[in-house]
């Protein structure tokens, strides 16, 4: 067996881990959250459009606690 055949397989095996431990952590972290595992979520920014004129009285609660 040359190099290039051991540097094959070596990154075979090593890729195989990577594959392995990405399962693991999006089983135990799945995305999009909030969903069964994770009730809570990070928002980075919200976006308010207001060109349809709203009043003072008119609001849609987003944020339940």
């Amino acid at each position: 067996m040359d190099n290039k055949d051991k540097l094959r397989i070596e990154f075979e095996r090593y890729f195989e881990q990577v594959k392995k431990e990405q399962q693991m952590i999006a089983e135990k972290y799945p995305p999009n959250p909030p969903n069964d595992v994770c009730y809570h979520a990070l928002m980075s920014g919200i976006l308010i459009e207001n060109s349809f004129g709203p009043k003072v009285q008119d609001y849609i609660p987003f944020f339940y606690h």
